[in-house]
């Protein structure tokens, strides 16, 4: 406002001198016209006053108006100038936080530098490494040359190769000689074409010859018939359908029935009357006109082969079976059966009818040598068929470790589901449970219960005694912790993901990549009535799912996430917990009780742990002991209801025979 009043001020101030220089401008053209007339009567001084006058004022209304203008232009200018105020402020409080930005990311600049740093320094440090390491590669690989074993695994796989190619060639051979049975095949199957199209014109030939023989006999039937007198009689003999022979013969005549020769395809069995069943013997003696039909059973041909090569060869009355053969055998080969398209087996050959020539194939599979060795003795071979698995449970296996499984050429397989395509060598891979003498370098007395390990390496502490195990030579070498370095390897432990010192008020973690223990605090922490820690490292158990700390009756389980320790009520009337009476057969986990079995002070009772599912929780019963410090000044027995308790897990009374 003030900037307001200051130039209304101004403006007034403006138009008072501007009158009054505008009277001063008009004088002077006053006066100089009565000055040039020279004559000054008062018409004239008048007329010039007026003159003079309307001039003036003439001038006057001009610069009103211009003052006018720039009054109206001073207030445009005023409302530019707030608004440019305005922005100013703006951009003082923009800019204001564009430096605050500005700091930081110059900060944050730092920081990168600082990282970038660091990341050079570990790549060098990496690049070192790795050179180092190339360089015992380049000593393994030298030292790699001279171990027999290798070797010997360079030549079992060179065998198995030469193994493999020589499969290959035999599978070559084999695509040959299918592809040469392909080709007989298309032959045949031309040649069957052919002679099908060529038996279609003779069948065709055959069947109007066997209509003219029909008639043939219809016309001798019926001329026969009209020979036939008081003394004459003909007999007829038909073999196959068509007329054999015939006889005109006296009434009375014995006749020597003819027999016809037989064949591998066809039986002659006799004669009969047509018409009738039975056979006829040796004679008949014709009385009337009798028609003889051959009475004939037919066989079919049945061939087994073998590599093209006929290996049984039977002739089959037509609607019986075949005999089947005794099995092929063949070199490294195995018998699979017999085969009428080369490709399927036929499982009932001595129940099919026969109703046609056939002709089966020998279907063979390759054979492979499995050898099953121990300890670099063979102690199985099997046969098994290409493509096969071998069954490794019909091993027997003495020795005086545990089998903990089969390897091929160094690699752990499965031999149930190991195709073999070759002849394959399996080694046993056994587990000695027997104890052999062993020398250390750097450190050669020590105790294993302070031995350790992070899941790397491997480590001696005992008070200020601490080493690291270089495992390819046996030496123990001075170790220097950082943070926390006399301390015992009986109080390391680790839940699954961090190590842990833990030794009553002496509560460290390990942080793994700078070798440094961290001092560390739990969230909720056992503590004996004094307040002090009961957390020792020695004290935790875990059963593969939770990590427990078992301090006689006193139990607690780790709560992973939130860093904290749950109290746990388990039995306690016959049981103090802790790591050392625990142990497991692999599958159960049990503890000793402290009471004994029978009363011989010998035999404990032992309990078997039954884990409740995950998350749940029940109602128990539990003994509560009134503490006073550590002294039991009385006990009750009380019922918890479901979720007021944690722990569900119990341990159950088991039997040992």
């Amino acid at each position: 406002m003030k900037i307001k009043y200051l130039i209304l001020s101004g403006v007034i101030f403006l138009v008072v001198a501007i009158s009054g220089i505008t009277l001063y401008s008009c004088w002077p053209a006053i006066t100089g016209t009565i000055n040039k007339n020279k004559y000054y009567t008062n018409q004239d001084m008048e007329a010039n006053y007026e003159k003079g006058f309307q001039e003036g004022c003439s001038n006057f209304i001009e610069l009103t108006g211009q003052v006018d203008y720039y009054k109206d232009l001073t207030d445009v200018y005023y409302l530019q100038i707030l608004e440019l105020q305005d922005t100013v402020k703006s951009l003082e409080s923009s800019n204001k936080t564009n430096l605050e930005t500005v700091s930081q990311l110059e900060n944050q600049k730092q920081v990168l530098e600082s990282e970038v740093a660091n990341l050079e320094i570990n790549i060098a440090n990496n690049n070192k490494t790795i050179s180092d390491l190339n360089s015992q590669i380049a000593v393994l690989q030298t030292q790699a040359e001279q171990v027999p074993s290798l070797n010997s695994q360079i030549a079992n796989l060179q065998a198995t190769s030469l193994q493999l190619q020589a499969v290959n060639n035999s599978n070559a051979a084999t695509i040959t000689n299918l592809n040469n049975q392909i080709i007989s095949l298309n032959n045949q199957i031309s040649e069957m074409s052919s002679l099908s199209q060529n038996a279609g014109s003779q069948i065709t030939i055959l069947n109007n010859r066997i209509n003219e023989l029909q008639a043939t006999v219809s016309y001798y039937e019926s001329y026969i018939s009209q020979l036939e007198n008081a003394e004459k009689a003909v007999a007829t003999y038909e073999v196959d359908g068509t007329v054999w022979k015939i006889e005109i013969l006296n009434k009375g005549t014995v006749i020597d029935l003819a027999t016809l020769t037989s064949t591998e395809a066809k039986i002659f069995n006799g004669w009969k009357i047509d018409g009738q069943d039975e056979l006829l013997g040796e004679t008949y003696t014709l009385n009337t006109n009798t028609k003889f039909v051959a009475d004939i059973t037919y066989k079919h041909t049945v061939k087994f082969m073998v590599d093209d090569q006929v290996y049984d060869n039977q002739y089959v009355v037509e609607n019986e079976s075949a005999i089947i053969p005794t099995a092929p055998v063949k070199a490294d080969y195995e018998f699979v059966g017999w085969s009428l398209n080369g490709v399927d087996i036929v499982e009932n050959i001595d129940t099919t009818k026969v109703e046609q020539n056939m002709t089966y194939q020998a279907i063979f599979s390759k054979i492979h040598t499995v050898t099953f060795m121990v300890d670099d003795q063979v102690v199985a071979t099997q046969k098994v068929r290409n493509g096969k698995c071998a069954n490794a449970s019909e091993v027997m296996i003495e020795t005086d470790g545990e089998l903990s499984g089969w390897q091929n050429n160094g690699v752990d397989v499965n031999i149930s589901d190991y195709q073999i395509f070759a002849d394959t060598l399996f080694s046993a891979k056994i587990i000695y449970t027997t104890w052999t003498e062993m020398t250390w370098n750097g450190l050669t007395s020590f105790f294993g219960e302070y031995v350790w390990t992070d899941g790397v390496s491997t480590y001696y502490s005992k008070g200020s005694e601490q080493y690291i195990l270089d495992r390819e030579t046996n030496t123990w070498s001075l170790f220097e912790w950082e943070g926390f370095s006399d301390f015992y390897g009986s109080y390391v432990w680790t839940d699954g993901e961090n190590i842990y010192y833990s030794m009553n008020s002496e509560q460290y973690i390990l942080d793994r990549s700078l070798h440094k223990w961290i001092s560390y605090t739990w969230n909720n922490g056992p503590v004996y009535s004094n307040g002090n820690s009961r957390l020792r490292g020695d004290y935790i158990w875990t059963d593969g799912v939770d990590t427990y700390l078992l301090d006689g009756s006193v139990v607690y389980v780790l709560e992973k996430s939130n860093n904290s320790w749950v109290r746990l009520y388990w039995p306690t009337s016959d049981i103090s917990y802790h790591p050392q009476y625990i142990w497991t057969d692999g599958v159960e986990f049990y503890v000793k009780g402290n009471n004994s079995v029978g009363g011989d002070g010998k035999t404990y009772k032992v309990y078997t742990l039954v884990k409740a599912p995950t998350g749940t929780q029940m109602s128990v019963a539990v003994e509560s002991y009134h503490l006073e410090g550590e002294d039991q000044v009385g006990k009750e027995t009380f019922a918890v209801t479901s979720g007021s308790l944690v722990g569900t897990d119990a341990w159950e009374l088991v039997e040992f025979t």
